[in-house]
């Protein structure tokens, strides 16, 4: 609430702005109608001074230091949210958790729809896109670090069990963050896209299992940057890494242009020979004492011992960069590398509905999608003999006023409907 007693965006009643009817207004929530994001407003400077406290607040994920600054600075009693879904609900849903979902589209597009109704085009925007936007409350009672966090996590718990229907997917974010969200967009030059098209050029040229792997390993990481869930985005620029290196160093040919960037200098049959015989001798090993045990050990350590692999590797390849190896294995997120972590996500012991483990990969987001890159690069070198991709591109952050703090409402203008913010 604001420091005058009243909700802003007009009456407490159910009723839209957009003209769609909603639940019951539920108590000590900040916007008074549902579908709407006001901007924050406050003149009470305690209350700013405890919202700023929680920016540096230790221990808290992101959603968690957002509902706790909404709570502080404008005497929120629960998180509002923006729920983003290709699921189509016609009416609001309360769930068992309290929280409750509503829907910020039109609930059906009819012949007598006006074309020229700002709720009418973002209603059709989210019909072609198959991504309806939806309004999100839920109420908290107890502020303690761990209460807030179980309260939180029941969001995801709630959303995560529409995959049992269908094909469903979401992703929700707070509506007010103390760290606004940014867009960014990247430079480009016209001159520096001569460089990936000599990399597609030569790829084209490869042997076809060369050229494959190469696209492959090209396609883990630039799907990446499609994805908003931090832990898939992470895995794919592992998964670029590992892609390339497992084809060089056990299925590229000795006549192969990437034979430079492999480990071994013995020939494709030497190397079949040396798993053959490896397998051999760890069976004898282990065979009588603890058969499980024993093809477990052949399987890891002969044929698909990928961290050792992947270890020798990189240490060939990053030669004269040791920093981008120590990428990979430097433990950096609570005693975790980031190849500790690959092996959390790829045998599903990662948790994806805790914020805390998400956030623990998020941070380490960016050093997998750079190492990624220069791997990719380091590669193309040795098998060139040259530089092939050109420095990172210059990137551009925008940041939309909505994300601020007011004195006054009057002192901003924009939009506040969320199928117009949104959609």
């Amino acid at each position: 609430m604001s420091e005058e007693g009243d909700p802003p965006g007009g009456s407490a009643s159910g009723s839209s702005p957009l003209g769609l009817e909603g639940p019951p207004m539920p108590l000590g929530k900040y916007n008074a109608s549902w579908r709407k994001r006001e901007p924050l407003v406050t003149r009470d400077e305690l209350r700013r001074e405890r919202a700023s406290a929680v920016v540096d607040a230790q221990g808290l994920t992101f959603a968690e230091r957002s509902a706790l600054y909404l709570h502080e600075l404008v005497g929120c009693d629960g998180l509002e949210l923006v729920l983003l879904t290709n699921a189509h609900l016609d009416d609001h849903i309360p769930l068992s958790s309290g929280l409750v979902i509503v829907p910020c589209f039109l609930p059906s597009l009819e012949a007598s729809s006006r074309l020229d109704d700002p709720l009418t085009q973002a209603t059709m925007r989210m019909h072609e896109r198959a991504r309806f936007v939806y309004d999100g409350w839920l109420p908290i009672s107890d502020w303690t670090t761990d209460a807030l966090s179980a309260r939180i996590k029941e969001i995801d718990e709630a959303l995560s069990a529409l995959a049992l229907i269908d094909s469903i997917w979401y992703s929700w974010e707070p509506k007010y963050s103390p760290l606004a969200s940014v867009a960014s967009c990247f430079y480009v030059p016209a001159t520096s896209m001569k460089a990936p098209d000599r990399v597609v050029k030569l790829a084209q040229s490869l042997p076809p299992e060369d050229s494959d792997a190469l696209f492959r390993s090209i396609g883990w990481l630039s799907q990446s940057f499609k994805l908003s869930e931090p832990t898939a985005c992470f895995l794919f620029c592992i998964l670029a890494i590992e892609a390339l290196a497992t084809h060089i160093e056990r299925h590229a040919s000795d006549a192969s242009p990437f034979a430079p960037a492999r480990t071994s200098r013995c020939t494709k049959q030497d190397r079949k020979h040396w798993q053959e015989s490896c397998i051999r001798d760890t069976m004898t090993l282990h065979l009588e004492a603890d058969p499980i045990m024993a093809v477990e050990s052949a399987y890891f350590y002969c044929v698909k011992s990928i961290k050792k692999l992947l270890k020798a590797h990189l240490d060939h390849v990053f030669a004269e960069e040791p920093a981008f190896r120590d990428l990979l294995f430097r433990r950096v997120a609570k005693e975790k590398s980031l190849s500790d972590l690959r092996h959390l996500v790829a045998h599903g012991t990662a948790d994806p509905l805790s914020h805390e483990q998400r956030e623990a990969i998020s941070a380490c987001l960016w050093d997998a999608e750079r190492m990624a890159r220069r791997y990719l690069a380091r590669v193309l070198e040795l098998a060139m003999q040259e530089p092939m991709l050109p420095a990172p591109s210059s990137r551009v952050i925008y940041q939309s006023a909505i994300h601020g703090v007011y004195t006054r409402r009057e002192l901003y203008a924009g939009p506040t409907d969320m199928a117009l913010l949104y959609a």
